[in-house]
């Protein structure tokens, strides 16, 4: 967890999973949802080109949701997955767009 001018910054742990990036929210902090700009930004430091990745996340109630992102690789908007587990999730976002 970093800190920043408005508090700490949001803790999490992510991994790849072919094309997409896979976060997990750890409760500590700020919210991967409330820090997502913050969060994109270290991935991409991590050398995760977010162009060419779709992105999903598990918040800290435990349901996987997507993270648009523009073809630049910045955060756009949120889009519901609402998945309880990681393979539902990624089931969901195979078939769309």
């Amino acid at each position: 967890m970093t800190e920043s001018l408005f508090g700490p910054r949001a803790a999490f742990t992510y991994e790849l999973r072919g094309n997409v990036v896979c976060i997990v929210d750890q409760d500590e902090g700020r919210s991967v949802t409330n820090d997502v700009e913050n969060v994109l930004s270290d991935i991409a430091r991590d050398g995760v080109d977010l162009r060419t990745h779709r992105v999903i996340y598990r918040d800290t109630l435990g349901i996987w949701d997507e993270i648009v992102l523009t073809k630049a690789g910045r955060y756009k908007t949120f889009k519901s997955l609402n998945a309880r587990e990681l393979g539902d999730a990624l089931a969901k976002l195979a078939t769309t767009s």
